[in-house]
């Protein structure tokens, strides 16, 4: 290098104009964004993504003018929060200098703020996790979550043992099953959490009945009382034991060519 020049900085230590830096964040941050919204049109994941980190702002802008055209109903709670804080403070300053701890003299207002604060943190966390356990339980029952389970199935199968103790009840009222679901439909309009009520609520087609007008009472334990549609590639068999058992097409088939109309062949 030549002595007479001037000591330049190196290339990577000179400073970037800031209008540079704006617009090529700008630039960059609108790319992203484009192609979150891009992969967000044709699949689900990058869209639940999206909702989770933008659902909070989505929601305050439609709850945040509700709030405030109700300021005075929120300005008591935080009236009641600012005199339990100040309470707070000045009974926890002289609870300090009691026990003559040095705490008493350096304990100011901002300490006492950051303690009530981390506690309304804690609060709201709680509230949070109750939410999001909720809203789990809720996406769980949502055709989202359910294409790739076997939520319909297990539903199906939950559904076909209630079903079959609302049949053992009325077997108890009428000394036998009933002759259709018509008929059981009839009955259990005045029970509560009536089996067939809710899986037709469920959309679902309700399972033949192989025995209408039989007693249970008497039967095989792995008689089948009921057969379902297939759901998610197999039939629930409702079997006179109260059990439900899920068989694939094929091994529905078999047991029907067999004539015997049991699960198990077992005498």
């Amino acid at each position: 290098m030549n002595s007479t020049e001037p000591d330049r900085p190196p290339l990577i230590h000179r400073k970037v104009p800031v209008w540079i830096v704006c617009v090529l964040g700008t630039v960059g941050l609108a790319f992203v964004l484009l192609l979150l919204l891009a992969v967000a049109a044709t699949t689900a994941l990058p869209g639940v993504v999206w909702a989770l980190a933008g659902g909070w702002l989505r929601h305050g802008l439609r709850v945040l003018p509700d709030f405030f055209a109700q300021w005075r109903s929120a300005g008591l709670p935080l009236a009641a929060l600012v005199a339990a804080g100040w309470t707070s403070h000045r009974l926890l300053r002289w609870w300090l200098a009691a026990r003559g701890s040095a705490l008493a003299e350096t304990w100011n207002m901002g300490r006492s703020a950051a303690v009530t604060g981390m506690l309304l943190l804690c609060g709201a966390s709680a509230v949070a996790i109750s939410g999001v356990a909720h809203q789990a339980m809720w996406l769980a029952q949502t055709e989202w979550s359910q294409t790739n389970r076997k939520f319909k199935l297990i539903g199906t199968l939950q559904d076909t043992r209630d079903l079959f103790l609302f049949l053992i009840i009325f077997e108890s009222d009428h000394g036998r099953m009933p002759n259709s679901w018509e008929e059981f439909l009839h009955w259990s309009v005045g029970l509560e959490n009536s089996g067939m009520l809710r899986w037709l609520s469920h959309g679902k087609v309700p399972p033949v009945l192989t025995h209408p007008g039989a007693a249970i009472r008497g039967m095989h334990p792995a008689t089948i009382l009921m057969i379902s549609d297939a759901v998610d590639g197999k039939h629930v068999l409702g079997l006179a034991d109260g059990a439900a058992e899920a068989v694939t097409p094929a091994q529905l088939e078999a047991i029907l060519a067999s004539g015997g109309m049991r699960y198990r062949n077992d005498p």
